[in-house]
C-alpha cells in the first residue's frame, strides 16, 4: 500500500512542472486551445479565409488576435459568425486585432504566455476552409532572429493569424505561414506582447463601451 502511495505521489510531480503548473498531455492541449481559436473569413473584392485568437473579451466585446496580411480591403469580415466592428494594425509587425461586438458562442479567452524558447514544443489550430472543423499540428522552435520565430510546426494556407501556444495552452506566438519545407514562421511573443502595449489594449478591454 505504502508503494501504491509513493507512486501515486511520483505521478502527480513530474506532471508538474517548477512553476506548479500541470504538464498537459496533446489532447488535453488542443482541447484547450480550440476554446479559443477561431475561423477568420471576408467578403470584398476578394475572399479571404485566415485564422485567429481570442484574447480577451468584456461584457460587450470580443477581442482576436490575428495576422495583418489577412485584413483586405473588404466589405465585411467575419470571426466565426461574428461580422468585425473594429480593426487595429501594427505599424510595425504582421498584428492585427479585431473588435467585435458581443461574445463568439462557446470560445473563451486564451491566456498569455511568459516566455518562449529554441527547443520547446508548440501546438497550433487553424482553419484553412470555411468548414469550422480546426487543424492541428505541432513542433519545436528552431530559433529566433530580430522579427521572426521559426518551428517545425506545418501550417498551410489558410491558417495564417492562428497562435502558436505551448504545452501548458498559453499563447506565445501568431502564426504568419509556412517558410522552405516544413518550417513555419510567426510572429514571436514579444511582438505580440509589444503590440498589445502600443494600442493601449489594457484600456480598450476595460472600456465597455
Amino acid at each position: 500500500m505504502r508503494k501504491i502511495i509513493l507512486l501515486i505521489i511520483a505521478v502527480a510531480f513530474f506532471t508538474t512542472n517548477a512553476q506548479g503548473f500541470p504538464i498537459l498531455d496533446d489532447y488535453a492541449t488542443y482541447s484547450t486551445i480550440e476554446e479559443s481559436s477561431v475561423s477568420i473569413f471576408s467578403v470584398g473584392e476578394y475572399f479571404t479565409v485566415c485564422s485567429g485568437v481570442i484574447c480577451g473579451v468584456n461584457e460587450t466585446k470580443t477581442f482576436v488576435l490575428t495576422a495583418k496580411h489577412c485584413i483586405q480591403p473588404v466589405e465585411e469580415m467575419y470571426a466565426n459568425e461574428k461580422k468585425v466592428d473594429v480593426i487595429i494594425t501594427s505599424s510595425n509587425d504582421d498584428l492585427a486585432l479585431l473588435i467585435i461586438k458581443g461574445r463568439i458562442n462557446n470560445k473563451k479567452e486564451t491566456q498569455i504566455g511568459k516566455y518562449l524558447y529554441a527547443g520547446d514544443k508548440v501546438y497550433t489550430i487553424g482553419y484553412p476552409g470555411l468548414s469550422l472543423k480546426p487543424r492541428k499540428a505541432k513542433g519545436e522552435v528552431i530559433r529566433f532572429t530580430d522579427d521572426w520565430g521559426y518551428s517545425t510546426a506545418e501550417v498551410i494556407n489558410g491558417c495564417s493569424g492562428s497562435g502558436f501556444f505551448n504545452r501548458k495552452g498559453e499563447l506565445v506566438g501568431i502564426v504568419w505561414g509556412g517558410g522552405v519545407g516544413d518550417v513555419s514562421v510567426f510572429e514571436p511573443l514579444k511582438d505580440v506582447n509589444e503590440f498589445l502595449e502600443t494600442i493601449n489594449y489594457e484600456t480598450l478591454i476595460k472600456n465597455e463601451l
